[in-house]
């Protein structure tokens, strides 16, 4: 399956690949009956138009949270991301509006962003972001060729520099506020 592509300055595509496999091992026989168990393989691999595909030395778990990928503008890096909806209730919280009266919330989720190139993972880094239960648009956008990701976070926007693997508060975003 394709996830991403990218053209370089000489216009050579490459595509970034996902190929899931799985195997079912002969099952255990129990009382209750029979039971078989499926082991996934996931790896992933690069490849130029006209040329072999080359497997990626990423282990897949860098990746399990993310269902994003793009290519990072002007370099040979890729970025991945997504949200770890693990429904746990953060200590951190912060301030709704809910029927018409501030109050405190504590419904955030972890988004990861994972920045690799084709032979390791630069950084992978977790950010606690605003659960989209509470906001009507994304919590997340991407700008400059994917080299920044703004997400709104319980202390209001951030930009994480994906080149520089750094976060600052993000001036120019504006999100509405959250309410339930």
């Amino acid at each position: 399956m394709a996830l991403a592509q990218r053209t370089n300055s000489t216009g050579v595509v490459t595509t970034l690949y996902l190929q899931r496999n799985y195997t079912t091992p002969p099952g255990w026989l129990a009382l209750e009956g029979s039971h078989n168990s499926m082991t996934y393989d996931f790896r992933y691999y690069l490849q130029d138009a006209g040329k072999p595909r080359r497997e990626l030395p990423i282990q897949s778990r860098e990746f399990t949270n993310c269902g994003m990928f793009r290519p990072v503008g002007d370099s040979a890096l890729w970025v991945a991301m997504g949200p770890d909806r693990n429904g746990s209730m953060h200590p951190v919280g912060h301030r709704v509006t809910i029927k018409g009266r501030p109050a405190t919330s504590r419904n955030e989720d972890d988004f990861e962003i994972v920045v690799f190139d084709e032979t390791h993972v630069l950084a992978h880094r977790k950010f606690l972001v605003i659960s989209k239960i509470e906001i009507e648009e994304e919590a997340v956008r991407l700008r400059d060729g994917n080299r920044t990701i703004a997400f709104l976070s319980p202390t209001g926007p951030k930009e994480y520099d994906v080149l520089g693997d750094s976060v600052t508060d993000a001036v120019d975003e504006k999100w509405k506020p959250p309410r339930l």
